[in-house]
């Protein structure tokens, strides 16, 4: 077990009533003009926005908006967003949505600072040194973007998508209510169910040894994702299956799966191509990507094999490696029904190319650019 510090900063205000605090939450930070950014239409449809409004004209806040926030959200957002908050003295930013939402808004809280382009940000020649303060009433399980310091962009002319992060973008709050999620479809319940289940892969699949109270937290959650995942695709509107969902996206990438260990982020990389190539949901393309993966270092680790080992004794009493990578092989394939695929193999070298860009990847199994090409392959081949 390595040494390590842990930091738990972001005020998580979770429950039916979350949204009542928010006024109090304003005041707090003393907010005297405010950039909204959201999606589309589902923080109008939730009542969201109305209290947003509502609360904004009570405390005389002056109120901005980035809306139309994709999924994998686009540099062009963060843009607009930060010419809003410098045309306007902006001074604090309310995130309301999913993980894209949240995203965009930490680009554009660290981006007001500089005069660089937003994008230097996530090609690395810039830091952040000061960032806008951020708050969030989240919509949808999935990134844990409202809990940690990392933001990720695509930049759609460049056909690249890239991540940043600073202790700066970490929200002030968190505003957690699961009756938002209640509509959240069947697809994207999946690839946000999935989207955190990579999370915590990324992290246990780890090449340190004797790291057993934080392996155990996290095969906990692994296995809470997926019973609470299952019990939302029957009853999307189970209160209790949402909560857990969401508590647990938080938890999984909150810092606390990291502590004391190293963690791998491979299939993280390597999802990222697939997303900016083919526009397959960020959630979707981690899952395509997970068992292949396993397989692959399977064959070339005996720290691979005991956490396979030790993870499918908690969810099935199974007896190998092996049958731990079957048993989520067929939940993403066959039970969860995974519905994006890879068809296009004329792309196939534009994602190997992109993925090896900055060099080889991982940490439990090092995978070079060789390795990557048998990843791919092995998605397409699927």
């Amino acid at each position: 077990m390595l040494d390590f510090n842990f930091k738990y900063t972001p005020t998580v205000i979770f429950g039916k009533k979350s949204l009542s605090e928010l006024k109090s939450k304003l005041i707090e930070y003393n907010v005297k003009n405010m950039l909204l950014v959201y999606g589309k239409s589902s923080i109008k449809d939730l009542g969201i926005y109305n209290v947003v409004l509502d609360v904004c004209k009570e405390l005389n806040i002056n109120l901005y908006f980035e809306s139309d926030v994709r999924p994998n959200p686009e540099i062009n957002s963060i843009r607009n967003g930060v010419k809003t908050c410098k045309q306007n003295n902006v001074d604090f930013i309310l995130a309301a949505g999913g993980g894209s939402v949240i995203d965009a808004a930490k680009g554009i809280a660290a981006s007001v600072y500089f005069s660089n382009d937003p994008w230097d940000l996530y090609e690395g020649k810039v830091s952040v040194k000061q960032a806008l303060p951020i708050g969030v009433i989240l919509t949808l399980a999935a990134t844990g973007s409202e809990n940690n310091k990392n933001t990720v962009v695509t930049n759609d002319e460049l056909k690249l998508k890239k991540g940043a992060g600073s202790p700066l973008l970490v929200p002030k709050f968190a505003i957690i209510n699961p009756e938002y999620t209640f509509t959240v479809n069947r697809h994207h319940t999946i690839a946000g169910s999935l989207d955190i289940l990579a999370h915590i892969f990324e992290q246990y699949f780890s090449p340190t040894n004797n790291t057993s109270t934080i392996d155990y937290v996290s095969i906990g959650l692994i296995k809470s994702v997926i019973e609470n995942t299952n019990k939302a695709l029957i009853n999307p509107n189970d209160y209790d299956s949402r909560a857990n969902i969401l508590w647990a996206s938080s938890l999984a990438l909150n810092g606390l799966l990291s502590t004391g260990r190293a963690t791998d982020w491979t299939c993280h990389s390597l999802s990222n191509p697939i997303t900016s190539h083919y526009g397959v949901t960020h959630g979707m393309a981690l899952g395509m990507l997970f068992p292949k993966w396993m397989e692959v270092c399977l064959e070339r680790s005996e720290m691979m094999k005991y956490r396979l080992e030790l993870l499918g004794k908690e969810l099935g009493n199974f007896k190998t490696a092996q049958e731990s990578i079957n048993y989520f092989k067929n939940l993403f394939y066959n039970e969860w029904k995974i519905d994006e695929h890879l068809s296009n193999s004329d792309l196939f070298n534009n994602l190997v190319e992109d993925a090896s860009a900055d060099g080889n990847l991982g940490k439990i199994v090092v995978i070079d650019k060789q390795l990557m090409k048998e990843i791919y392959s092995r998605c397409f081949n699927e």
